[in-house]
């Protein structure tokens, strides 16, 4: 027979001792006693639970709320689909990126003029191939035979931004006014115009059969209508407030131009649409912070909830997620990381890459598990949170015999722990401290 002895039994129950933050939410210990979650200045969090437990409420609304206060400087990135952040967050002059224009106010509505954005940038060859790979590829990761084509599709588009950028220096178009032009050209109006500039004369005789110098004996080809093609899947992306002809930069925000918050709020509706230029823009954040570039810029707090979402379809969402989080810190980016399930976070890799994924788990040192959903989640969690010797107590058969006490190694939270997490209950982990169950009430700033 064995007996497991009571853990009050076994050991003396201490207060947890924890680093002190720029603040804390409010909590209370199963045994009753309060203490206090501390809000780490420049420590990654991860906080992992299914729909309905409080994982936004009750710690990532709050946490975000006590960094920004701690640093007027810090700038603050959001993204969510649940509109939470935006009703406590937004500010009179913060930009709100969205495929929707009507759902924020005009003064709010971050309208995008990629021309403009190009021309910010200090080098305009890699900007435009960074736009054009965000657009293209997920037509290049299902390509297949027609790779050729999409390929040479993705150089035009970039030869046209080109000529605009070279040959037209002063005009910032925008872009309706881009995309309704390069709809209506003709095949024979869409090459002339790319041959308005010298570096893409190799690429039209290439790709398109194009030669400038003889251009009046030019007859389009099938090749040419299969590029336009796949050309044109692309431009139909551009709706909503992305085809819109704004004034608006991710430059300028950076810069200081606009307020302090910039917020993605994500529609699963018009996910296919909205990915692209999200993971373009969020990307564009990740590199300017861990740039060598040697300038000194404010630090930046990225709040990504449920950003796993954008994987809709099984496509990843990859734009450098685990590496910011391995590496941020010492450029002053922190992140507050929300999901469902660590499964799910495989979609934020290249090709769902498990190995990026369980490496970047090592950039968050705070853990915070509301109630898992899934089997791998609460492994992943219980390696995460660390084993430990329990003491058994073996009465034997024979009452003439000794009883005997044997101390197997069993994770900390057992399964038990886990599936017993009510709303507001969580295992937390901070850093190298034992983890601690918790209960947070959401109705606490």
């Amino acid at each position: 027979m064995i007996f497991d002895l009571p853990a009050a039994i076994m050991q003396r129950v201490q207060t947890p001792t924890w680093p002190v933050g720029v603040g804390s939410i409010p909590a209370i210990t199963p045994d009753g006693r309060a203490v206090g979650l501390p809000v780490l200045r420049g420590v990654n969090c991860l906080t992992l639970g299914v729909v309905g437990t409080g994982k936004t409420a009750s710690f990532t609304l709050p946490a975000a709320g006590l960094l920004l206060a701690s640093d007027p400087n810090m700038k603050g990135v959001f993204f969510e689909v649940k509109h939470s952040f935006i009703d406590c967050f937004l500010g009179a002059e913060d930009k709100v990126i969205t495929h929707d224009p009507s759902v924020v106010s005009p003064a709010n509505l971050f309208i995008p003029n990629i021309i403009k954005e190009i021309r910010q940038s200090p080098d305009h060859e890699a900007e435009m191939r960074d736009l054009a790979g965000a657009l293209f590829a997920e037509l290049l990761n299902g390509s297949n035979q027609n790779r050729a084509w999409v390929q040479a599709a993705q150089n035009a588009f970039i030869g046209i931004l080109r000529t605009i950028i070279d040959v037209y220096p002063r005009e910032n178009t925008g872009n309706r006014t881009l995309v309704n032009g390069l709809r209506h050209m003709s095949t024979i109006e869409f090459l002339a115009y790319l041959a308005k500039h010298p570096r893409n004369h190799s690429m039209l005789r290439r790709d398109w059969g194009y030669d400038p110098k003889c251009s009046e004996a030019y007859k389009p080809t099938r090749r040419a209508s299969d590029i336009q093609f796949f050309l044109n899947q692309v431009l139909q992306m551009f709706s909503g407030s992305f085809e819109m002809d704004g004034n608006n930069t991710l430059h300028d925000w950076l810069c200081g131009r606009y307020g302090r918050n910039l917020f993605f709020l994500y529609d699963l509706a018009t996910a296919e649409i909205t990915r692209p230029f999200f993971l373009y823009y969020l990307k564009k954040i990740k590199d300017y912070k861990l740039s060598n570039s040697g300038s000194v810029t404010p630090p930046i707090l990225m709040v990504l909830d449920e950003i796993d979402k954008m994987s809709d379809g099984g496509k990843a969402a990859d734009f450098g997620l685990f590496q910011a989080a391995n590496l941020g810190r010492e450029y002053g980016l922190q992140i507050l990381l929300t999901s469902q399930s660590i499964e799910n976070l495989y979609a934020l890799a290249p090709e769902y890459n498990t190995h990026i994924t369980n490496g970047g788990l090592a950039g968050f040192p705070y853990l915070l598990s509301f109630r898992a959903g899934d089997p791998m989640t609460v492994s992943t969690l219980q390696t995460l949170y660390g084993s430990d010797y329990r003491e058994h107590l073996v009465l034997p058969a024979s009452r003439y015999a000794d009883p005997v006490i044997k101390y197997e190694k069993e994770p900390i939270i057992t399964d038990a722990e886990f599936a017993s997490l009510r709303t507001g209950d969580c295992i937390v982990k901070i850093m190298s401290h034992r983890p601690q169950r918790v209960h947070i009430n959401p109705s606490q700033p």
